[in-house]
């Protein structure tokens, strides 16, 4: 099930989120009931799977302390940031990872079932580039079946 949340128009904006329909609750008067309060409030749809899925990515990553995908390089967990992780590379350069880079990788496979079968080239062709190989590797980490509505 998705969660629905309830957000007063003052939290706007807020990013990824859908609104489905809009109220402001400044044109209430202080008098307004509280019937009427929750018509001026705005319901945003949030859909929290691409959120879930990064957050298994992630634990399976500290967990393992690694990422590899078969005949692909290997990348070493580092250290996790409040908008990305550091891996290192086989040749010992870091690299850093953007979690809304991974959130793209992970829209790319829900949004096309077969693409988790493909190269890295499928990631590319959404606009993932320079830091492919371990956005691929770090998706592998979970099974095709995560990725399927």
């Amino acid at each position: 099930m998705v969660p629905l949340i309830w957000l007063c128009c003052k939290h706007i904006p807020l990013p990824g989120l859908l609104v489905s329909s809009i109220g402001c609750c400044a044109a209430g008067s202080a008098g307004s009931s509280a019937k009427n309060l929750r018509n001026e409030k705005i319901l945003i749809y949030l859909s929290m799977d691409a959120k879930i899925i990064l957050g298994r990515i992630l634990q399976r990553l500290i967990d393992s302390g690694c990422s590899q995908f078969e005949n692909y390089n290997r990348f070493d967990f580092m250290e996790l940031k409040v908008e990305s992780i550091i891996l290192s590379r086989e040749n010992g350069n870091n690299v850093i990872i953007p979690f809304g880079k991974l959130l793209l990788g992970i829209e790319a496979y829900k949004s096309d079932e077969n693409g988790y079968d493909k190269k890295t080239t499928f990631l590319r062709n959404h606009n993932l580039t320079h830091i492919t190989s371990p956005i691929y590797s770090l998706l592998h980490l979970l099974p095709k079946e995560a990725y399927i509505n």
